[in-house]
């Protein structure tokens, strides 16, 4: 992660590398991280920081939206792309050995729609569809807010004064704490029922992104430091709490509106050490299609893992050191075959909603 070259953030490249981690977890199994939907939360923090770094004094400078947009898209959509393949391939296969069903108008439908980052429509004709936005690939759901809070960002965001920009973010953590309670849980944005609700994540969690990069980008480093990863494992276990209840909402309302924003602040000052910055690099690095790749081989080998008897955390080590292989090697591909091939879009080390 960099701004105009002079600074890396080692420090954030290793968190939402860790946070994807824990996504993945919790899609292996509810229990392994119970409170791993928050990362989402943290990763639009993380993207408001960076891409307003990135792109503020480019727009106001007269960039323009269309090719803020474009370079946006370059970014995010060949590893997409790939999860959507990835994804459907996933589906036909659970559908040829029974383990799903699925009728042709829903998979092509949901495959068109959700292919251009829209969410599918089935849902609302389709008497068995499922209830996610993205079936083709279920954690694309955060890149249609990721695109749509850009959107926002590049039309009127960057324009606001710090003063109007902290004011939004008092209302969008009044409209957050609102859907919290409306919903009992901050798990939200990703199914129809909940859809509403994404809006208000990443319209607070972004803002909030905005703001720390007004406020704390352009400072130096405090401290490199052993400790620094001690950011990332704190994160992570935050993630693993386990909040049943009223508790539920309560925690994800404060690790949303406190503890997010706060870890990003205080990784921005405390950095790795030379030693380490390999390790961070390289968690940065796969952080996104770790992210966007992991549903549908999860769902596959699930099964399979299954039905001979492997023991979960058994599978689930497997599973990770397969997964984490793969994105190295997709985002290589893509790296070759479509960013490095582009020379009108110089790619930053940027970071979505996804990790």
């Amino acid at each position: 992660m960099v701004f105009e070259k002079k600074r890396r953030y080692h420090n954030l490249d290793a968190m939402r590398g860790l946070a994807a981690i824990c996504v993945i977890a919790v899609h292996f199994r509810d229990y392994f991280s119970p409170s791993a939907h928050l990362a989402v939360d943290f990763f639009f923090v993380l993207s408001g920081f960076v891409i307003a770094g990135r792109y503020e004094r480019e727009l106001k400078e007269g960039i323009g939206f269309v090719p803020f947009l474009l370079l946006r898209l370059n970014r995010l959509w060949p590893i997409y792309f790939v999860g959507i393949l990835v994804g459907l391939f996933q589906i036909l296969l659970l559908t040829v050995i029974g383990e799903r069903t699925q009728t042709i108008l829903d998979l092509i439908l949901s495959l068109i729609s959700n292919t251009i980052f829209l969410p599918s429509p089935t849902y609302f004709f389709q008497d068995q569809a499922m209830q996610g936005l993205f079936p083709i690939n279920g954690p694309a759901w955060s890149m249609f807010f990721e695109l749509f809070v850009n959107m926002v960002f590049a039309l009127c965001l960057f324009r606001l004064s710090t003063l109007v920009l902290t004011m939004l973010a008092f209302v969008f953590a009044a409209w957050l704490v609102w859907a919290g309670f409306h919903y009992g849980t901050l798990n939200i944005g990703w199914e129809w029922p909940s859809a509403a609700g994404g809006f208000p994540r990443v319209m607070f969690s972004f803002t909030m992104g905005i703001l720390l990069s007004r406020f704390l980008g352009s400072q130096p480093v405090w401290k490199h430091s052993y400790a620094a990863p001690g950011l990332g494992l704190s994160l992570m276990l935050l993630l693993l709490v386990n909040a049943n209840g009223e508790g539920r909402v309560l925690f994800d309302l404060a690790f949303s509106i406190i503890l997010a924003p706060a870890i990003v602040a205080l990784g921005i000052f405390v950095e790795f050490p030379r030693q380490l910055v390999p390790a961070a690099r390289f968690l940065g690095y796969i952080s996104y299609p770790l992210y966007i790749l992991h549903r549908g081989p999860l769902g596959i080998f699930k099964i399979f893992a299954g039905k001979m008897g492997v023991p979960s955390s058994v599978a689930f080590a497997a599973f990770l050191v397969l997964i984490v292989a793969s994105a190295y090697v997709v985002a290589k591909t893509v790296d070759y075959l479509w960013i490095e091939k582009r020379k009108t879009s110089k790619r930053p080390s940027e970071i979505s909603a996804a990790p």
